[in-house]
């Protein structure tokens, strides 16, 4: 068992140890952390094979327009991600508060609405959309405005996102 230098103490496991520190009223369990832990592995590998270690929305365009040129982007393998993020983010014809919660700015946000609604079908553009909500996923988790109290609630986002990486990924082999 690992123990702390000064008092000899057990160590607990990092789950225990950020439910104790953040004063959880439950224990985080592998399984809460799990899609999470796999995003940040797909995430890592995307940034460099993809963006060449530099994620930006310029590096995601570029990506998307390479695919689109060897004829490898098809738009159908994504349309499981579209309709989850559409239910997600879109209540009616309006974004919902969780969208606003993405914190997308600008041309980013006009567009990504503009998708989720269905008013941009553009497959280069939708493709755009998805990756820019992955993207905020990455920037609100690793600058922490992700709550980890809040990590249950998010396990969906992260393995939808996950799957979309990773066929992404298989694509741009």
């Amino acid at each position: 068992m690992l123990t702390t230098p000064q008092t000899n103490a057990p160590v607990p496991n990092e789950l225990e140890w950020i439910s104790n520190f953040l004063s959880f009223e439950r224990k985080l369990t592998g399984e809460d952390i799990e899609n999470v832990r796999n995003f940040s592995l797909l995430w890592n590998l995307f940034e460099r094979l993809v963006c060449h270690r530099n994620a930006s929305i310029p590096a995601l365009v570029d990506a998307i327009s390479r695919l689109q040129r060897q004829d490898k982007l098809r738009i159908d393998d994504y349309e499981i991600f579209l309709k989850y993020f559409a239910n997600r983010y879109i209540e009616g014809d309006k974004p919902n508060h969780r969208f606003r919660m993405l914190n997308l700015r600008g041309d980013d946000k006009t567009l990504v609405e503009a998708v989720l609604k269905g008013s941009e079908t553009t497959p280069e553009k939708v493709m755009l959309a998805l990756l820019m909500i992955v993207y905020r996923y990455r920037n609100n988790l690793f600058h922490g405005e992700k709550s980890i109290r809040d990590l249950p609630n998010q396990i969906e986002n992260f393995r939808n996102a996950n799957q979309l990486l990773m066929i992404f990924m298989e694509r741009w082999r």
